[in-house]
């Protein structure tokens, strides 16, 4: 993720000189544009949530699909989230409390809205977002040796191989990985999008917060 930081094995490209010259992966001055300083692979993370979100997370990318699922515990009240990423479209289906809401909206502009903390569908998104960010520290998690990095925000992450985040740590969360799965094999029927949730082109984050708020509201004695 981070340019400057090793983390885990580095892999090797099959890459001609002048694409090697054109492309420095290792120098945090540079931003990687080019495709084959990926490998694009496919992969499954686990991850135990724990603090004011209690419960697990789970984030697969297959191809040019990605998915984050959140089944978790928010103040005593029950929340499962799915955010679907297809081509340029965002899906985001959540359950607060058994009461289902579904927002589309495009990929640039849930880029723009999204929290840190919420994962990136493109390892270039995580390389040019930490490349300035200062390491504090190495850990090990689920045997892979990952550089600590610290946001702007006071989150830490914890990276390995540039790519996966095994570990973010807030003030008042943590998730921490506990399975990495490379190449997985995927069925398709996990992309596919709930038929029975209207989509609308509102901001998924503000209306989740009414929600949310309602909601605890609601549940107050």
């Amino acid at each position: 993720m981070i340019l400057s930081f090793n983390c885990g094995k580095k892999e090797e490209q099959n890459v001609t000189k002048q694409e090697k010259t054109d492309q420095t992966p290792e120098s945090s001055g540079n931003k990687v544009t080019s495709e084959s300083n990926f490998s694009g692979e496919d992969f499954h993370i686990k991850y135990k949530t724990e603090g004011i979100i209690d419960g697990t997370m789970d984030i697969i990318k297959s191809g040019n699909k990605f998915k984050q699922k959140m089944d978790v515990d928010v103040k005593g009240i029950k929340s499962k989230t799915d955010v679907f990423v297809l081509e340029n479209e965002v899906y985001t289906v959540t359950d607060l409390a058994g009461m289902k809401t579904g927002f589309k909206t495009d990929l640039a502009e849930y880029n723009k809205k999204k929290q840190i903390g919420e994962n990136f569908s493109d390892f270039r998104d995580l390389k040019n977002y930490l490349k300035d960010k200062k390491k504090t520290g190495e850990e090990e998690i689920i045997g892979y040796k990952c550089d600590v990095i610290e946001t702007d925000q006071g989150i830490s992450l914890s990276v390995y191989d540039n790519k996966y985040v095994l570990k973010i740590k807030g003030p008042q969360f943590t998730a921490t990985a506990t399975a990495l799965e490379k190449n997985p094999k995927v069925s398709s029927d996990e992309f596919e999008i709930p038929k029975d949730v209207d989509f609308s082109k509102k901001d998924p984050g503000a209306m989740s917060k009414e929600k949310i708020k309602d909601l605890i509201n609601k549940y107050k004695k």
